[in-house]
């Protein structure tokens, strides 16, 4: 279980890094420019503003990935609702997201790769 807690850390900190990178940018045009190159997932012919949303939900996922990972660490694997709640939300908007994108073969794949911290959790926790 502590594994799955240092990948959440990394997830975390991966997804607060890269899309502070992309929030940074300024305005809301040359965010959704950024953020394009790396949220391939959706199709690039939207407008920049469906770039900073997802800017903004993955760096709001970051944080909690890295609130779970430090509340988990820091309170001794006694977060398991909190945990649980993080890891089936991100598997829930991933899902969404296909739903919305689904001519989009990398939407469905990338809703399976949401849905791996879960599953992961739910067998460790098993």
């Amino acid at each position: 279980m502590r594994y799955l807690m240092y990948i959440l850390l990394a997830l975390g900190v991966f997804e607060v890094v890269s899309n502070a990178w992309h929030l940074g940018r300024g305005s809301v045009g040359r965010i959704g420019k950024s953020a394009k190159r790396q949220h391939g997932e959706i199709p690039g012919s939207l407008p920049d503003v469906h770039f900073f949303v997802k800017a903004i939900v993955m760096f709001a996922f970051g944080l909690l990935f890295l609130a779970a990972a430090g509340c988990f660490l820091l309170y001794d694997g006694g977060c398991g609702p909190f945990i649980t709640a993080v890891v089936v939300s991100f598997a829930a908007y991933g899902l969404a997201q296909a739903l919305v994108y689904r001519h989009t073969p990398s939407a469905w794949m990338s809703a399976v790769v949401y849905a791996l911290p879960a599953v992961a959790y739910f067998i460790l926790a098993g």
